[in-house]
C-alpha cells in the first residue's frame, strides 16, 4: 500500500456541554481528520490528542507539527505492507504516539477500502454489535450527577464511569451507590490522586466498583502496582499506558487488572491490538477508551470495540451526548448497542465542504510536494 495524498484539517469542536475532570474545564476539543489517498481509493479517519498537553504531553497542536516535520517523510510514497513496518519506521522518534497513530491509521483505512472490507473485519472483530459506555464528567453537584446517569440508563447505556476527584470522591460515590446500587459503575480519576491517599482509594471498595481507572500520576507504574497490592477493586491503567512495553511491565509488576486501549497514546493500531493479545492471554481485562472524538472516531472506536479480548462496554457516546455537529451523521444505537456494518472502513459520511469550512488549520501534502497551509 502506497499513500500518495494526505489532507490534513485541523478543527475545534464545540462540546454541548462543559467537560470538567481532575484536569480542568474544556468547552471545545480540538482533533486532527486527516483524509487519505492512494490512487482511486479514499477515506477519512480522526486522531484526538486533545487541545491542550493536560491528559499527557502530546496535544493536538504539538501533534501536527510532529507529523509536519518528521513522519510524513517517511511516510507518503512508501510501500509498506504491514502496519508493524510503519511502526518500525516511526520508531525512530521518541514519543509522539498521536501523531504516528495518525498516519499509521490511514494506512488502515485504505486497506480496509482496497479489501472492501470494515475495520473491524480487517483486525479480527468478533462481535457485530458492541456494548456502549458513558463516561460523564464532574457535576455542578450531586443532584446534578443523579439526573445525569438516571438519562444514561434511561437510554440503555450498559456501563456508567464517573470522573472523580480529591474532595469530590467518597460522598459522591456513596450517594450514586445508595440511589443506582446494582448498575456496572466505575471511576476514573485521571491521575489526580497520590500515594498518600491511598487509604481514601482503598476504602472505596466497599461501593463495589467495576475499576478505578488511573488514580496516580501517569509516569507511576510502581505506585500503582503498590496500591492494586492492597485494595480490592481492580485498577485500570490509562495514561500510564503509552506502548506495548508498558503494558507488559505494568501486568508484571501486578500494577492493575484491566487496561483502558487507546490507539492514539499507544503509537497506533497495531501497538493496540498487540496489547489488547497481551492482555487476552494474561487474563487482564481491556476495554476501548475515548478521546472526546468526534462521531467518526467514535464509530472507528466502535470497531476496535469488537475485539474478542474486550470485557467491558467501551467509552462510546451515542446521538448527541458530546457534539452536535453538521459535517457527519451522529452515531445510531439499539438500546445503547451499536451496530457495525459491513461497509469497506467505516460507516461514516462525511460533507467535506462543511468539515474545511470550519478548520483552524488544513495543509495537503503529496508525493512531490506541500500545498501552502492556511489558519
Amino acid at each position: 500500500m502506497i499513500i500518495d495524498r494526505i489532507e490534513l484539517v485541523h478543527l475545534k469542536l464545540p462540546l454541548n456541554s462543559p467537560w470538567k475532570t481532575a484536569y480542568g474545564t474544556e468547552d471545545s476539543v480540538e482533533s486532527l481528520f486527516l483524509k487519505a489517498h492512494s490512487g482511486k481509493l479514499s477515506a477519512w479517519t480522526e486522531t484526538c490528542a486533545l487541545s491542550k498537553p493536560d491528559y499527557l504531553p502530546e496535544c493536538s497542536h504539538s501533534a501536527r507539527i510532529a507529523i509536519d516535520q518528521f513522519f510524513m517523510e517517511l511516510f507518503l510514497g512508501k510501500d509498506f505492507q504491514t502496519a508493524d513496518e510503519i511502526h518500525e519506521a516511526f520508531s525512530i522518534y521518541k514519543g509522539n504516539t498521536f501523531a504516528k497513530s495518525a498516519l499509521e491509521l490511514c494506512w488502515w483505512a485504505l486497506t480496509c477500502k482496497e479489501e472492501n472490507k470494515a475495520l473491524h473485519q480487517t483486525i479480527g472483530g468478533t462481535k457485530k454489535a458492541v456494548e456502549a459506555g458513558i463516561a460523564i464528567s464532574l457535576q455542578k453537584n450531586n443532584a446534578a450527577l443523579l439526573k445525569k446517569i438516571d438519562a444514561a440508563l434511561k437510554t440503555g447505556y450498559k456501563r456508567v464511569k464517573l470522573k472523580i476527584s480529591p474532595g469530590k470522591d467518597r460522598e459522591m460515590i456513596a450517594e450514586v451507590r445508595q440511589e443506582f446500587p446494582k448498575i456496572n459503575l466505575q471511576v476514573d480519576c485521571n491521575g489526580a490522586y497520590t500515594r498518600n491517599d491511598i487509604d481514601v482509594l482503598k476504602s472505596l471498595d466497599e461501593f463495589n466498583l467495576g475499576l478505578i481507572e488511573q488514580p496516580f500520576y501517569y509516569t507511576d507504574i510502581a505506585d500503582h502496582a503498590e496500591l492494586q497490592a492492597v485494595i480490592d477493586t481492580d485498577i485500570c491503567l490509562d495514561e500510564s499506558i503509552r506502548s506495548y512495553h508498558d503494558a507488559e511491565q505494568a501486568i508484571r509488576l501486578g500494577a492493575c487488572r484491566s487496561i483502558a486501549l487507546k490507539m492514539g497514546r499507544v503509537g497506533g493500531l497495531s501497538q493496540l491490538l498487540k496489547i489488547h493479545d497481551l492482555c487476552k492471554q494474561n487474563n487482564i481485562g481491556c476495554w476501548i477508551g475515548g478521546m472526546l472524538e468526534s462521531p467518526v472516531g467514535t464509530m472507528i472506536n466502535a470497531h476496535l470495540a469488537s475485539l474478542p479480548g474486550i470485557t467491558n462496554a467501551s467509552d462510546l457516546p451515542i446521538g448527541d451526548e458530546r457534539y452536535s455537529l453538521d459535517f457527519c451523521e451522529e452515531v445510531t444505537a439499539e438500546k445503547a448497542k451499536i451496530h457495525l456494518t459491513k461497509d469497506s472502513w467505516i460507516k461514516q459520511d462525511i460533507d467535506e465542504d462543511k468539515l474545511k469550512d470550519q478548520a483552524i488549520f488544513m495543509q495537503e501534502y503529496t508525493v512531490f510536494l506541500t500545498i501552502s497551509a492556511y489558519e
